[in-house]
């Protein structure tokens, strides 16, 4: 499946940029050919989907002001590791491992 984008109106959304600057900083951490098989990808999404509520709830109940700035943060990296699944599912080199 493949699809057609006009990157010129993806610039205009900060959101995915800073899903993309994401991707790439966790590509220079964690390496870019990680073959994960589905369920290590989705022990990862759910981290980082935990981290994300994590800070709603200490958002919501103890009032940090910094709240917004830590729960936009936290959901760009469930988006940039859900990304990085659809890319290992596209790419078609990962294994179940034992």
């Amino acid at each position: 499946m493949t699809y057609q984008i006009d990157l010129g109106s993806l610039t205009k959304n900060i959101s995915i940029i800073d899903v993309i600057h994401e991707m790439e900083r966790q590509d220079e951490e964690w390496g870019n050919n990680r073959s994960h098989d589905p369920f290590e990808w989705l022990a990862i999404l759910s981290e980082e989907s935990g981290k994300f509520a994590q800070s709603a709830l200490h958002t919501k109940y103890d009032g940090k002001e910094d709240g917004n700035n830590r729960m936009y943060e936290e959901i760009i990296h469930v988006a940039a590791v859900a990304i990085q699944i659809a890319d290992c599912l596209v790419r078609k080199e990962w294994t179940w491992n034992k």
